[in-house]
């Protein structure tokens, strides 16, 4: 944010102003220059006007009488399509001020802070080609001081600080519910201002240069946030390039997920990199893009450290034990936010305290661990498992494993402890409604996350796929509803999460809010995103959904952008 402070005296002032804008010379400014940034300061004494206390080229500006550089200002904010209402009511006032006492200043500079959060205020404006004005209000830093002179810059060269602006867009999303955390908002709205929401409550006063967004009675959703996705469109995220990472992500977004933890499988330390870079490379690419598309916030190290026993779908080849030389260089890339390790694994707890060290979700799966090495590994800060009753302990299985006594399993320890979350595929196929209803009962919309767990074979036609890596992932049939590996158990759903959301509302006593915030607000606070996303709460990014009554998604917004619908 571009604050400019000035002191009570103009020269002081002109100086900082001279700092800032890096003044070339005369010549150069007329010729090159894009922003024309004023300073100006009505005076009651016009003989000073005509001395400007800094090296400036006067205007004829100063010889207009007060009244009509008022007019001026005014016309400016009327003839703008980016004034705000509500910022131009308050520069309204204070251009009264100006008339009543003739001591107040205004300042022209490119539009880019906060609003709606200081009275006194700068004016910026951009001539276009037809040099008519674009102007927009924002804030200013210093309150408004008395002075005696007036000082006039014109054509001015801005300095690299002040050249790379962009005039802030306004998005008001109307005629829908409003999905809270908490509650539903019927007739609501939400508002925001460039990449960040601004309001969501009631139907409240729309700014006159808002694009207006009519959800048609539908509902205004936070963007679903997916923990756990291997891939989409084709795209596996182990195939290990870029172009798969936005391939899949692209996939994604069009089903409501606009933050997203790419999710590796088991392979080699070569193969886990290649997937680390790719991410890390799509994201940066993402970042540059003027569109976008869904946001990586982090890489979920998924495998490969299974147990024997519980690696599911996965390739067996690809499964080991954590070796620290091996998952110190993940962990050093900075990528990685979820870390899963099966605990019972010899070289756990040093993965774990690892991940804590980078404050990860740390995460047990594909596991067959006892109560006991669950307890050591929520001692070394493991708080989540994946996928619930899948690929994961039961006292059966631990009573294979151990004889007797029967022990309780990772089922047990995560509906005894408040502290532990989990997530669930509601996808219909893996998971009955009443194992739905009975996790969202026991752990309630705070500690249960809705993830996809999906493969490549989403969005695309029924067939045979491999899961993972392209050489040599395990093979999986779609029959356009689910993956099935070749022994006829499940290979993970091919579902987006509005899928999810869906059925998830049908299939369970959760309502509308409650499941909302299992695809959006939990996930962002078990990974500590919060603060950036998961709900719609001024302040936080504009990831926003427009979905129909069904839960159909309508059209997705992604940092205030729209990208699909």
């Amino acid at each position: 944010m571009q604050k400019i402070c000035f002191g009570n005296r103009s020269r002081e002032g002109g100086q900082r102003l001279a700092k800032i804008m890096s003044v070339k010379d005369t010549a150069r400014r007329h010729v090159n220059n894009p922003l024309h940034i004023f300073y100006r300061l009505f005076t009651q004494r016009p003989a000073e006007v005509d001395q400007p206390s800094c090296k400036t080229t006067r205007t004829n500006a100063t010889s207009r009488s007060t009244r009509d550089r008022i007019a001026v200002l005014r016309s400016l904010l009327r003839e703008s399509q980016l004034a705000l209402r509500r910022k131009t009511k308050i520069v309204n006032q204070k251009l009264k001020v100006v008339v009543g006492k003739l001591n107040c200043y205004f300042f022209l500079v490119f539009p880019g802070c906060d609003k709606y959060k200081h009275e006194s205020g700068l004016i910026a404006f951009r001539p276009d080609s037809s040099s008519s004005p674009i102007a927009a209000s924002v804030p200013i830093s210093h309150p408004i001081r008395r002075s005696r002179r007036l000082c006039t810059l014109n054509s001015i060269r801005p300095s690299s600080a002040l050249r790379d602006h962009r005039a802030m867009a306004s998005i008001a999303f109307i005629n829908g519910t409003v999905v809270l955390p908490d509650r539903l908002i019927d007739n609501g709205m939400v508002c925001t201002i460039d990449s960040k929401i601004t309001y969501a409550g009631q139907c409240a006063e729309i700014p006159d240069d808002a694009e207006i967004i009519d959800a048609n009675g539908g509902m205004l959703s936070p963007g679903f946030i997916d923990l756990h996705v291997h891939g989409g469109a084709g795209a596996d995220f182990m195939d290990g390039t870029p172009e798969a990472v936005i391939t899949a992500c692209a996939a994604h977004l069009r089903h409501g997920t606009t933050t997203i933890f790419p999710t590796t499988t088991t392979g080699s330390e070569h193969q886990i990199m290649n997937t680390i870079d790719a991410c890390g490379t799509a994201k940066q690419r993402l970042s540059q893009q003027i569109s976008g598309v869904a946001n990586i916030a982090g890489v979920h190290l998924y495998g490969p450290y299974f147990a024997e026993d519980k690696v599911g779908c996965h390739s067996e080849n690809g499964r080991r034990s954590p070796v620290a030389a091996e998952f110190h260089r993940y962990f050093d890339t900075g990528l990685i936010r979820i870390a899963t390790c099966a605990a019972e694994l010899p070289g756990a707890d040093e993965f774990y305290d690892m991940g804590r060290q980078h404050k990860c979700l740390i995460t047990c799966g594909h596991s067959n661990s006892t109560w006991s090495e669950m307890q050591r590994a929520f001692d070394a800060g493991m708080r989540h498992v994946d996928h619930f009753w899948c690929a994961m302990s039961s006292v059966p299985s631990i009573r294979q494993r151990c004889n007797v006594p029967m022990q309780g399993s990772m089922a047990e320890f995560v509906l005894m402890s408040a502290d532990m979350s989990t997530e669930v595929i509601a996808d219909g196929w893996h998971l009955a409604p009443e194992l739905l209803e009975f996790a969202f009962r026991m752990k309630g919309p705070e500690r249960l996350c809705l993830v996809t767990d999906c493969n490549r074979a989403m969005d695309m036609p029924a067939g045979e796929y491999r899961f993972g890596c392209p050489t040599d992932g395990t093979m999986f049939r779609s029959d356009g509803k689910v993956g099935w590996a070749p022994n006829g158990s499940l290979a993970s759903s091919i579902m987006g999460m509005d899928h999810m959301v869906r059925h998830m509302k049908r299939s369970t006593s959760a309502n509308l809010a409650q499941v909302i915030r299992m695809a959006s607000l939990t996930p962002a606070e078990r990974t500590g995103i919060a603060h950036e996303t998961g709900s719609l709460e001024a302040g936080k990014r504009a990831d926003i959904l427009v979905m129909d009554e069904d839960l159909n998604v309508v059209s997705v917004f992604v940092g205030g952008k729209k990208i699909s619908g």
